[in-house]
């Protein structure tokens, strides 16, 4: 008995501890979002600004895509459908609107992918998670920018959480719809392809084709996207653009990289990518574990490869993150937690006494982030297989000692 109550008692301390614990994540969680927010506010929505005049060119018959490359809408045409409410309000609400949308599609998918690997929003998990996006810096250059990559977050996670479910229709339609507002996890579709979900294939690329059809039709001026802004993309855009893109392309352009050995690297990168890929399929087939590291190759090899990548791409690594803190993951090592620093932390690593050169090459952060989740991935991939080879050679050999015990049994 008094064995019984004194684990009762450690277990109410530890329950105890755990919830003091989590009211402390929260409220420091909470003031620290806060305090990112307030500056935001009087820069905020500058890439609202190009949405708000291409839905308004839509609706006025008017020019929608132009040639202004940095600041231009570039989106499909099927986002100007899905973005039609701000048609409706002047462009200051519309700033006021997307910033506090912004804000609740974060937190939205935060709790989406929470609830993905089992954990509770309203918990010591979800404390945790609110203080490490408190501190993301993707996350407040998302918000501060007005655009719509919060809302595809919730696209991707809403994706996530139905295809490891087995919901793939829905997982179908999820991706489809976040593709349609912005293309830029649309190489997922690769995920689904690899699973053999045809159906979901086929909603994931028909919704953003049926949606883009609509607004062709109707909308002449929307044509303009194959003949001005798709060429703009395969380019790269503009220099004052590309100064803050961190695409392989871009670092290397500026600084000075040959082009030809740019192109070695961008091949490299590609080849590994798929080989990574190919192997991470074919290994451990735990969910949503496998699903999450498939789909975080793909946009690390997209982003690296594409003609410019930003750094609020950091919040796509969002389910990566909270994957590496499970404990069925093989992700525990220190190339995960450096990976994720680069890719969402402030700090920009400029120093004024150091050569430009010098800044710029440790400015490349968030490039070196995205190789550095790849290889963070390929470390855990080796370590599962490795984890399962001494899992099946113990097997063997516990085998052999019964076959041996049974043998010395059987002798007169």
């Amino acid at each position: 008995m008094p064995g019984a109550c004194a684990a009762g008692n450690n277990d109410h301390n530890t329950s105890m501890s755990k919830r003091q614990l989590a009211i402390v994540l929260w409220t420091v969680g909470i003031l620290n979002f806060a305090t990112n927010l307030a500056p935001l506010i009087q820069y905020q929505g500058y890439d609202t600004v190009p949405i708000w005049r291409a839905v308004h060119g839509l609706l006025n018959h008017s020019q929608i895509y132009t040639h202004g490359g940095a600041g231009d809408f570039l989106y499909f045409p099927s986002a100007l459908l899905m973005l039609l409410p701000l048609g409706a309000v002047s462009l200051p609400l519309a700033k006021a609107g997307l910033f506090f949308v912004d804000i609740g599609a974060i937190l939205v998918s935060t709790a989406m992918l929470l609830r993905l690997f089992g954990y509770r929003w309203f918990g010591l998990a979800g404390a945790i998670a609110l203080c490490g996006v408190s501190f993301a810096y993707p996350v407040f250059f998302t918000v501060g920018a007005g655009n719509v990559d919060a809302l595809v977050l919730v696209g991707f996670a809403g994706f996530l959480l139905a295809a490891s479910s087995g919901s793939w229709t829905t997982a179908g339609t999820s991706l489809g719809l976040a593709i349609a507002l912005k293309p830029v996890i649309a190489p997922l579709v690769l995920v689904v392809a690899v699973y053999r979900r045809w159906k979901a294939l086929t909603l994931a690329l028909l919704i953003p084709c049926a949606l883009s059809g609509v607004v062709l039709l109707a909308a002449p001026a929307s044509r303009d996207y194959f003949s001005v802004t798709l060429p703009l993309l395969w380019h790269g855009q503009d220099a004052q653009i590309q100064h803050v893109s961190y695409s392989l392309r871009s670092v290397a352009n500026r600084l000075g990289v040959p082009d030809a050995l740019t192109g070695l690297i961008r091949l490299s990168v590609l080849l590994a990518s798929v080989g990574l890929f190919w192997r991470r399929y074919r290994g451990s087939q735990v969910e949503p574990q496998r699903i999450v590291e498939l789909s975080t190759i793909v946009l690390a090899a997209a982003f690296l490869l594409s003609t410019f990548a930003f750094p609020f791409y950091g919040v796509y690594f969002l389910p990566f993150a909270i994957a590496a803190t499970t404990r069925s993951s093989y992700l525990h090592h220190w190339l995960t937690w450096a990976a994720l620093f680069c890719v969402a932390a402030k700090e920009r690593w400029f120093l004024e006494r150091l050569p430009d050169r010098m800044n710029q090459f440790l400015g490349a952060r968030f490039t070196l982030g995205f190789l550095l989740v790849l290889l963070s991935i390929y470390v855990g991939v080796r370590r599962a297989a490795e984890a399962r080879v001494s899992l099946d050679l113990s097997s063997y050999e516990r085998r052999g000692e019964a076959r041996a015990d049974v043998g010395t049994v059987a002798e007169p």
